[in-house]
C-alpha cells in the first residue's frame, strides 16, 4: 500500500488518490450553476473512456452540490475504475471504503429525498485540504512543520490536533510519526462524539493504511527471521564440518603413529 518502504517507514499518496483529494478541495466552493455545468461536462467525458475523465466524474459526484443519484453514479464509476486497475496501490480502495462509509451514513440518517445533498464537514475538509497543500514540501520543511505541530498539541486546540494529524500522514512521516497521528485522530473523535460520522470514515481509511503497512512490515520481518535461521544453520553446518576435519586429522595422525 502506498509504495511503503519498510526501511524508512515513509509512504506516498499515489497519483489517483491525490488527484481526487486535490479535485475535491478545488471544487468545494463552486456554486450550483457552475457545478451543474462541470458535472454535465464530466458526465459527457465518460464516453471517452479515459482514466482522467473517470476520476473527474468521481470527484464531482462527491461535491456538496451532487444529489444522491449523482453520488451513486460516482460510486459505480469508482468501483469500475478499481476493477480496471487491479495493480493500483491499495489506498484507492481505502478511498472507496471512505466513500462507502459516507453512503452508509447518508442512508442511515435519511438525507432529504428532495435535495439529497451532503457536505463534507469542516474537519474532514480541512484534513483533505491540508494533505493536498503539504504534499510537495521537502524533508527540511516537513521536519520544521512537524515539530511546530507537535509543540502545538500542548495548546490543546482542535486546529492544532487536526494539523498534527495531517502532517502525520505526509510522505515524509516515518511510521512512529504516523502512529502518533492515528492516536491523536482517535482522541479527537472521542472528544467530539457528535461530529459528523464521515470523520470516522476518514479514520477507517487511515486504519486501512496502517493495516497494509503492518502487513508489509510483518512480511519483511519474517524474511529477516528466515535469514537469521538460515545463517544459524550454515554456522552449525560449518562447525560440524570443522569437527569432521578434526576427527579426520586425528585418525590420520594415529595411522601415521601406528606405522612400523
Amino acid at each position: 500500500m502506498r509504495q511503503y518502504s519498510s526501511e524508512s517507514g515513509n509512504f506516498h499518496v499515489p497519483s489517483d488518490t491525490n488527484y481526487l483529494l486535490s479535485c475535491l478541495n478545488d471544487m468545494q466552493d463552486i456554486g450550483p450553476e457552475e457545478f451543474a455545468a462541470n458535472f454535465e461536462m464530466a458526465e459527457n467525458g465518460l464516453q471517452r473512456g479515459r482514466d482522467q475523465d473517470k476520476l473527474r466524474f468521481i470527484c464531482l459526484s462527491l461535491h456538496a452540490g451532487a444529489d444522491y443519484q449523482q453520488f451513486k453514479e460516482g460510486t459505480k464509476v469508482l468501483e469500475q475504475y478499481i476493477a480496471e486497475h487491479p495493480n493500483s496501490p491499495d489506498d484507492i480502495q481505502g478511498f472507496q471504503i471512505l466513500v462507502n462509509q459516507l453512503d452508509v451514513e447518508m442512508m442511515t440518517k435519511q438525507y432529504s429525498s428532495e435535495s439529497g445533498n451532503f457536505h463534507v464537514p469542516s474537519d474532514t475538509n480541512y484534513l483533505l485540504s491540508c494533505l493536498n497543500d503539504m504534499q510537495d514540501i521537502g524533508p527540511e520543511e516537513f521536519a520544521a512543520n512537524f515539530e511546530m505541530a507537535e509543540n502545538g498539541l500542548q495548546r490543546g486546540r482542535d486546529q492544532d490536533k487536526l494539523r498534527f494529524i495531517c502532517l502525520s500522514l505526509h510522505a515524509g512521516a516515518d511510521y512512529q510519526q504516523f502512529k502518533e497521528g492515528t492516536k491523536v485522530l482517535e482522541q479527537y473523535i472521542a472528544e467530539h462524539p457528535n461530529s459528523p460520522d464521515d470523520i470516522q470514515g476518514f479514520q477507517i481509511l487511515v486504519n486501512q493504511l496502517d493495516v497494509e503497512m503492518m502487513t508489509k512490515w510483518s512480511a519483511w520481518k519474517s524474511l529477516l527471521e528466515d535469514k537469521k535461521e538460515l545463517m544459524a544453520e550454515i554456522e552449525e553446518l560449518q562447525k560440524q564440518i570443522e569437527q569432521l576435519k578434526n576427527i579426520e586429522n586425528i585418525i590420520k595422525s594415529r595411522e601415521e603413529t601406528e606405522k612400523p
